[in-house]
């Protein structure tokens, strides 16, 4: 791996990437770091560009603060309008988090999912308030 590429390496989080061959990778006995919820292999074909990073969402811990969208309806003269905002919430694992998790809907800070939300509304084709 070249020191560059070693450089980026080592500033991943490892509970944030896995291997797209993890389970061919231990199979064929490359080595491998485990962490809480994910493992990243050290692949020695990284470095011809054989094979692909692939970054993992984070997903909270029980009962852990994340931050998400709502909708706020306001009623203004028979008109009622859905306005979406920034929200914290508290993971329990429920159905509808893990839809929030799969749309990629689910941040760590209030930052991250303040500077998301444009986007996020735009694609939606909904109005928002940061």
């Amino acid at each position: 791996m070249t020191p560059e590429r070693k450089k980026w390496w080592d500033s991943l989080p490892t509970n944030e990437f896995e291997c797209e061959d993890s389970e061919l990778m231990k199979a064929a006995g490359m080595i491998k770091a485990y962490c809480s919820i994910h493992c990243c292999v050290v692949c020695p074909f990284f470095d011809e560009g054989e094979e692909e990073i692939v970054k993992m969402p984070w997903k909270p811990k029980f009962k852990e603060t994340y931050w998400t969208f709502d909708g706020l309806r306001y009623t203004v003269q028979n008109e009622t309008r859905i306005i979406w905002e920034v929200t914290s919430e508290e993971w329990w694992g429920a159905p509808l988090e893990s839809a929030l998790l799969d749309k990629g809907w689910v941040y760590r800070t209030c930052a991250e999912a303040e500077a998301a939300l444009p986007a996020v509304a735009k694609e939606m084709g909904v109005e928002y308030e940061l």
